[in-house]
């Protein structure tokens, strides 16, 4: 009995019973293995400091070279990002009194606050007349 799949591949028999566990036994070893290549990976990227901004004491000058070239592959792929510098508090700088919103928020300024349309043109509108200063 042959199996066909709707994709256009060679048509396959299915696996013979006596080599299943054989396949399983051969994943199962697979992913061992793959799993302890991962674990040494991580070793030697931590012992070479890849993610550490300073570079061990530890490494000799090949080493050195290397972490340089992991670190900066590691920042093209967005791995190793810098800090933003981003203020995530409140923003303690003062509104110019000219400012439609000025005496909406007494002056101070409020990163988060987004005003609609109908009320910038009405703050503009306030603005032309005189009406706020």
């Amino acid at each position: 009995m042959q199996i066909t799949s709707t994709k256009e591949h060679t048509p396959m028999d299915p696996l013979a019973k006596p080599l299943r566990p054989q396949l399983e036994d051969a994943i199962v070893k697979a992913r061992d293995l793959a799993e302890q290549a991962a674990q040494a990976a991580q070793a030697a990227l931590q012992h070479l400091g890849v993610g550490d901004a300073d570079a061990p004491p530890h490494l000799t000058d090949s080493e050195r070279a290397l972490r340089r070239r992991l670190r900066a592959h590691g920042r093209e792929l967005g791995v190793l990002r810098a800090k933003p510098n981003i203020k995530w508090t409140k923003d303690r700088g003062k509104d110019v009194e000219s400012a439609p919103w000025f005496p909406v928020f007494n002056s101070e300024r409020i990163n988060d606050h987004h005003l609609t349309l109908v009320e910038k043109r009405a703050a503009r509108a306030q603005l032309a007349e005189g009406a706020v200063r």
